[in-house]
């Protein structure tokens, strides 16, 4: 029951955040602002070790630990840490080893700034607009140039085996949709069919037929250009919640700050529990656990890259603009961090001898249920195991105690 409440927290807080900016369930869609994203960002969660992470009160529940501390080692009351089984495996979330606590209330954490440019409204003023824009056939012309939207019929065969086929495509050159052969349609002319011959090099679409030779025929339809429309207090009221240029504006500059706010602090959770596992000495830590950690990571996200057909160095490099081997590396980081976290916090809980009210588990369970999309409090109990969700409401208890402590100057 304990490795079943621990998967689904940390689940439910590594939806894919670096892709929509936030989880629920709805499938995740590749953008510009996910590929540029750190692989940190798309793990979420403030006490993973990411900049990008999310509030204090979220990111605990990734790391909930047991509160039978009856069979642990301690060292004057100052060691912690649950024992695991005697396995191989490894688990994270009650991991091996001891903590000699340092200084961990009160830390002194530095500030981090935020600021909010005009450049970087006018960014997503620019964005909303782009999404905002329609098409028009081109009639001038009908040489296909960079930056035209093709509407175009065509059929892909490798080694003689027909692999696609599909009418009334549209791809916009200068976007590498069709990466073997886009800048090869430059130049030709609406009305006809042309045949091209190249490598398939593109590893997200056809990761099965890298460096073998595709055979593309093409039927050029159009060409079309977009419009980007005027922000105008027309457009504002027709497509937002808001009826002026100037409320538009002024919500994304607070939308902006907001987002910057919310991860700055979490930034400076992350740096002060950087600062008390600095002041701590840690023995007996079991690689495994964080291996544990890491595998469950890459695990859930590879079930993700299946539903998109992809193989998993393809979907981490499309979501997160990283190499699959630094999203591995990171993943060590944070479970290396997660594991001495958890340690860190079962031993406080101890030394402290933290306790949970009624009213704060009742609160603490009705949070957890709406969080996780369970319809009722006793639905998630049910399914975690209320000895489970008591352990971990102890756990953000001391989280929290820590983080309110810590003095931002």
């Amino acid at each position: 029951m304990k490795k079943k409440l621990m998967v689904m927290m940390l689940c439910g807080c590594m939806a894919l955040t670096a892709c929509s900016g936030e989880s629920g369930d709805e499938t995740p869609t590749p953008t510009e602002e996910a590929k540029e994203s750190n692989a940190g960002g798309l793990l979420g969660g403030g006490n993973t070790g990411t900049e990008d992470s999310d509030d204090k009160d979220d990111s605990q529940t990734d790391n909930k630990d047991e509160n039978n501390k009856d069979d642990n080692d301690t060292d004057e009351g100052n060691n912690g840490g649950a024992a695991a089984d005697d396995t191989t495996e490894g688990a994270y979330w009650e991991p091996e080893g001891t903590v000699v606590l340092g200084e961990y209330m009160g830390i002194v954490v530095d500030k981090i700034a935020v600021e909010v440019t005009e450049e970087e409204v006018q960014e997503e003023i620019d964005y909303f607009l782009y999404y905002q824009a329609e098409t028009k056939e081109i009639t001038d012309r009908t040489t296909i140039e960079d930056g035209d939207i093709v509407n175009l019929d065509y059929t892909l065969v490798i080694d003689g085996e027909e692999i696609e086929s599909y009418e009334d495509c549209e791809t916009e050159i200068g976007i590498e949709e069709f990466m073997e052969i886009e800048k090869l349609l430059i130049g030709c002319e609406t009305g006809t069919t042309q045949e091209f011959t190249a490598e398939i090099v593109d590893d997200v679409n056809y990761p099965d037929y890298l460096g073998k030779e595709g055979v593309w025929t093409v039927t050029i339809n159009a060409i079309q250009e977009r419009v980007i429309p005027e922000l105008t207090n027309e457009l504002v009221a027709e497509t937002t919640d808001y009826t002026t240029v100037e409320e538009y504006k002024q919500s994304v500059y607070d939308e902006l700050y907001a987002s910057k706010t919310e991860s700055a602090e979490s930034e400076q959770i992350v740096n002060g529990f950087t600062k008390i596992i600095e002041n701590c000495e840690f023995s007996g830590l079991n690689e495994a656990d964080v291996q544990s950690y890491v595998d469950e990571l890459v695990n859930y996200y590879e079930s993700y890259a299946s539903m998109y057909g992809l193989d998993m160095e393809s979907f981490v490099m499309l979501f997160t603009g990283s190499t699959y081997e630094d999203f591995v590396k990171m993943a060590e980081e944070q479970g290396d961090y997660v594991v001495k976290q958890n340690l860190i916090l079962a031993a406080v809980l101890e030394k402290e001898k933290v306790e949970l009210t009624d009213q704060e588990y009742t609160d603490g369970l009705t949070a957890y249920a709406a969080e996780y999309g369970y319809e009722t409090p006793e639905e998630f109990e049910q399914s975690a195991g209320k000895e489970e969700v008591e352990d971990a409401l102890l756990l953000d208890k001391v989280y929290n105690m820590i983080v309110d402590a810590m003095v931002i100057e």
